[in-house]
């Protein structure tokens, strides 16, 4: 009884690190205007991975990886204009940004755990790193119910065996051991034994005859 508290305890162990997991941890959106450019900041859970890649001719779109986030965008406007981050689509783990201007993105590591996406002016040079598209997440197929096993009939005809020629040779084979006397080719004829009868010294009452009228099987002495 003993050994039951800790046993309770490694079952519920895993349950924190398993909530961690499914609730989405929040991601507070700040934002701030420069001269040429306009820059967004990402507190990243510690577990978590980004990529950022172009989402159309005048869209980004950021993805975190690794752990379920929601992202918090209030406080993002209040200290920018639309001139260049025209408008923010969050969606789950994803994040677009639709430029207001001609402009490109350009990201990195500002702090431990804090992502920068700088919005600036101009096209895009050679060395621009997030232009490219971001691989499209796949669905999950759905999981079909495992379908019944269905065993059905053979409808190939069953082979046919020709005993005919293994028979006679069986046949042959007998009657030469027989006509050389190494088998007794006569059939034994079962018969009944023979009943001992049963000499009494008193009568028997009716249940006593009733056991006794079958009579034993004589043994030879």
């Amino acid at each position: 009884m003993r050994a039951i508290p800790f046993i309770i305890l490694a079952l519920l162990g895993p349950l924190p690190v398993i909530a961690q997991e499914l609730v989405p941890q929040d991601i507070t959106v700040r934002a701030g205007r420069h001269p040429s450019f306009t820059r967004l900041t990402f507190p990243l859970p510690a577990d978590a991975t980004w990529q950022l890649g172009r989402d159309g001719a005048s869209s980004y779109l950021l993805r975190i990886n690794g752990v379920a986030v929601s992202f918090d965008t209030q406080q993002v406007y209040q200290r920018i204009g639309t001139e260049r981050i025209a408008a923010l689509a969050p969606d789950g783990s994803d994040f677009g940004l639709t430029l207001g201007c001609a402009c490109y993105a350009d990201a990195f590591i500002a702090a431990p755990n804090l992502l920068a996406v700088d919005i600036r002016d101009g096209v895009p040079p050679p060395t621009a790193r997030f232009e490219a598209a971001l691989d499209p997440i796949l669905p999950l197929p759905d999981i079909a119910r495992p379908l019944p096993l269905v065993f059905l009939p053979s409808t190939a005809a069953a082979p046919v065996v020709d005993l005919g020629p293994f028979e006679r040779a069986l046949q042959e084979s007998f009657a030469r051991a027989a006509a050389q006397g190494l088998v007794d080719a006569t059939v034994p004829v079962m018969r009944p034994a023979p009943r001992c009868p049963i000499r009494l010294r008193r009568p028997l009452s009716r249940r006593q005859a009733s056991v006794h009228s079958r009579a034993l099987p004589c043994r030879p002495a």
